[in-house]
């Protein structure tokens, strides 16, 4: 009998003792875990790879976080345009709690970045299976369509600048401009008129080194014209006699 009493008050202490851990496992499971999809869109044609901070800071000092936040603050990065969960946050307790949402400025030269400020409320409230739930509202200023989400829309401009080449052309008289101010190419030079003359002559003063061919001639006609004086001399003197 004794054995039998001592059995049974054993199996008790062993459930009494049990009850707080499957007490606590199912308080475990009944704590609402919330995860905030936010988007990062691009609007432009031109879509350049960036890697975008957004940023959940809570209203309150008694807000719960996501796992890595620092003062009430948690930057999530995404990398490129995409959807991409915000850091998981459970709430234990029955409560209001607020947050803000927003996208930190890129470092784009050409970016145009959405500065827009999300207001996000979770209310956990009691669940009909008696444990908690989670309602999340994610709105703009009270006026935007509210919803679970938020989202980002961002734009870039192109590069302004031109293909080589930097300079402009233009033609005036056969010639062609290129690359600016005192750079000239001439593109159809003009052939000069030519002055035909009954015989040839040098156009031009001949230059040392170009002379010999000229003192034959000048000797030549030096001598025929000594000859054809010598002899008109002569006849002129004949007459004179007779």
């Amino acid at each position: 009998m004794r054995k039998i009493v001592k059995g049974a008050i054993s199996i008790l202490l062993t459930m009494a003792l049990s009850m707080p851990v499957f007490s606590m496992a199912a308080c475990a499971e009944d704590v609402p875990v919330v995860e905030v999809p936010v988007t990062i869109g691009i609007s432009s044609s031109y879509k350049p790879t960036e890697d975008y901070k957004v940023v959940l800071k809570a209203v309150d000092a008694d807000c719960p976080m996501p796992e890595g936040s620092t003062d009430g603050t948690y930057t999530m990065t995404v990398s490129g345009a995409k959807t991409q969960n915000l850091g998981k946050i459970a709430f234990p307790q029955l409560g209001i709690y607020h947050y803000t949402i927003h996208q930190e400025k890129g470092t784009h030269s050409r970016g145009t970045y959405d500065s827009t400020v999300y207001q996000m409320t979770v209310s956990v409230t009691n669940a009909a299976n008696g444990g908690l739930e989670a309602t999340t509202i994610v709105y703009v200023n009270n006026v935007n369509e509210k919803s679970g989400s938020a989202s980002f829309s961002n734009s870039y401009t192109k590069s302004s600048g031109g293909g080589g080449g930097g300079g402009s052309s233009s033609s005036s008289g056969g010639a062609t401009t290129v690359g600016g101010p005192g750079v000239t190419e001439i593109a159809d030079p003009e052939v000069p008129t030519t002055t035909i003359l009954p015989f040839d002559i040098p156009l031009a003063l001949p230059q040392t080194g170009t002379l010999w061919w000229l003192v034959p001639i000048l000797a030549l006609a030096g001598i025929m014209m000594f000859v054809v004086g010598f002899v008109k001399g002569r006849r002129n003197s004949e007459d004179e006699e007779i």
